[in-house]
């Protein structure tokens, strides 16, 4: 896979620009690049361009974006409404969530969610750390959709949003084989719960909601574990 950086912003080719100090670092220390040497750079609108290296000069990177490239494949609209764990979890799903290529992630406190403080996602600096690993794991993965990322609250909050217009599903073990037919053009959004599982009541205001509790396998999975099996499941049936 070729070497890959996100950008924020919308370019054209033919543009210069002038990198951040993490991205700089980026291109100095861990791809090890030179003046001349190319790489690829993608942004938050799902544009990849070919760049060369034009500046590179104590500590100070310049590229000159070339063409438009053919761009990411298409991936399935998935998103993940998970519940509130420790800061290490969280940010394994984030990371594992975007090389899956999920759309949004929204973190959930639950009855039986890890809710104190320091675990709960509140504060913007919290939410720039989770940002740089998905970053991170799109520019590693090849996957150019950066997922948006939301300050966590109770499951309650997040259901009174009203989700009509997506496809709710709740990983349960009680549910049913995942359906074989999904419309493509609507949003999936997978809800899961924490080690616990969800309350009697929380289970059935998110089937009120119109989740359906969908089996992901037949033994009883880890919260990041059935994350991961979810937005895998949902890939594969979008695949075939």
């Amino acid at each position: 896979m070729s070497k890959r950086l996100y950008v924020q912003a919308a370019y054209q080719p033919g543009a210069t620009l002038r990198l951040t100090k993490d991205q700089s670092h980026y291109i100095l220390r861990v791809l090890r690049l030179r003046t001349g040497d190319k790489i690829e750079v993608f942004n938050n609108q799902s544009e990849c361009f070919g760049a060369e290296i034009t500046v590179l000069k104590n500590h100070v990177v310049e590229l000159v974006l070339g063409t438009k490239t053919a761009g990411q494949v298409k991936h399935p609209k998935q998103a993940l409404a998970v519940a509130v764990s420790s800061a290490q979890k969280v940010a394994w799903i984030v990371q594992k969530a975007t090389e899956l290529a999920v759309t949004e992630i929204w973190l959930l406190e639950t009855e039986f969610s890890q809710n104190n403080a320091s675990n709960r996602v509140e504060t913007i600096e919290k939410l720039e750390r989770l940002h740089k690993i998905a970053i991170s794991a799109c520019q590693q993965s090849g996957v150019n959709r950066v997922p948006r990322l939301h300050q966590s609250m109770p499951l309650q909050d997040w259901l009174s949003l009203g989700w009509s217009q997506e496809t709710l599903l709740i990983a349960d073990p009680r549910g049913s084989a995942y359906p074989t037919s999904m419309p493509k053009d609507k949003q999936t959004i997978w809800i899961v719960g924490p080690e616990g599982g969800f309350s009697a009541i929380e289970r059935q205001a998110c089937i009120q909601q119109g989740a359906l509790p969908v089996k992901l396998a037949t033994s009883i999975l880890r919260m990041e574990t059935a994350c991961i099996a979810a937005l895998t499941i949902g890939q594969q049936a979008y695949i075939h």
